[in-house]
């Protein structure tokens, strides 16, 4: 449960670096929806899931019940309390989300997870719609919050890429996650996409402080992220990699 609210920050802390307008009440709904989706998401999967975390959910099975109800609760609260055009662009993320991990055979997006780059690139745009679709929805043909699409994007891709790294003993070879596919080039993955962002980063940030703080940031994400490999541990990615969102965010807040 605090590895998902630790993920939950990480998305807040995005969401504050590239939205000027604070909007407390679509915060709070992301922050509770991003628990309890990721919490489902991995109670649906105590199969795959390590020893420890299932250990986890089980011992603590009434405390975390009675948390995912007062996040559901507060998700759906602040869903209602959202203007109406953020509620229609959130139905094709919430569907995303939805079968992202839903298993039903007689149909062929029944299950987009058990598609090893399909999955990353899933995750890449809810995460990229949460972060700057939905809340910039009135400015979307700007040009600058297509760059911050973008790059969001792309960033996230980086880090998920890095959890397949991770798994590529224990993920289903079956799968073909990146990783899988591409083990000795996968440097080449973080190198060209690191450009893409580091070039991307001088057309989003104005200001030289905010483009010194996001460059290095950008650079520690994808050395963090090329040395993510099987034999690292669980909170490597969990938290440290993870982590860099918020990191992000204190530096900005501290010297922008």
């Amino acid at each position: 449960m605090l590895s998902n609210i630790h993920v939950a920050a990480s998305l807040v802390s995005l969401y504050l670096i590239f939205n000027k307008l604070f909007n407390f009440n679509y915060i709070i709904f992301v922050f509770s929806a991003t628990i309890l989706t990721y919490s489902l998401i991995r109670m649906l999967s105590f199969g795959s899931n390590r020893f420890f975390i299932r250990r986890f959910y089980i011992k603590n099975k009434e405390l975390i019940i009675s948390l995912l109800l007062l996040f559901f609760i507060s998700s759906s609260y602040s869903f209602i309390k959202l203007d109406i055009l953020q509620k229609i662009w959130l139905i094709p993320f919430f569907l995303l989300s939805f079968f992202y991990n839903l298993n039903i055979k007689k149909i062929p997006f029944g299950k987009l997870r058990t598609n090893g780059i399909v999955k990353i690139l899933i995750v890449a745009l809810v995460w990229s719609g949460l972060i700057i679709i939905i809340p910039q929805l009135q400015g979307f043909k700007n040009t600058q919050v297509l760059f911050h699409s973008i790059f969001v994007f792309i960033y996230i891709l980086v880090l998920t890429m890095s959890f397949d790294q991770r798994d590529v003993l224990i993920d289903n070879p079956g799968l073909k996650t990146i990783p899988q596919i591409y083990k000795q080039h996968i440097h080449y993955f973080y190198a060209f996409f690191g450009l893409i962002l580091i070039g991307l980063s001088f057309l989003i940030f104005t200001n030289y402080q905010g483009l010194l703080i996001s460059n290095t940031i950008i650079l520690l994400s994808i050395g963090l992220c090329f040395n993510s490999d099987k034999h690292k541990s669980f909170y490597y990615t969990a938290f440290w990699i993870e982590g860099l969102p918020i990191l992000w965010l204190i530096l900005i807040k501290l010297f922008v």
